[in-house]
């Protein structure tokens, strides 16, 4: 346990999907599912809310 508490406190998280990205998912999954929207995309990643504000 302490080493994972080590890896997680030198961890550095700053990442997330950037807007390009989403909306790349987003005309990926509109060839399957014409009505995807880029904010469906974002309501099922979101931990990309989280790491936006924690990278702010």
């Amino acid at each position: 346990m302490e080493t994972v508490a080590a890896a997680f406190n030198v961890a550095d998280w700053r990442t997330t999907l950037s807007d390009t990205m989403i909306e790349s998912i987003q005309k990926a999954g509109a060839k399957n599912y014409p009505d995807m929207t880029v904010e469906d995309v974002r309501a099922c990643c979101p931990l990309v809310d989280w790491l936006d504000e924690l990278n702010a």
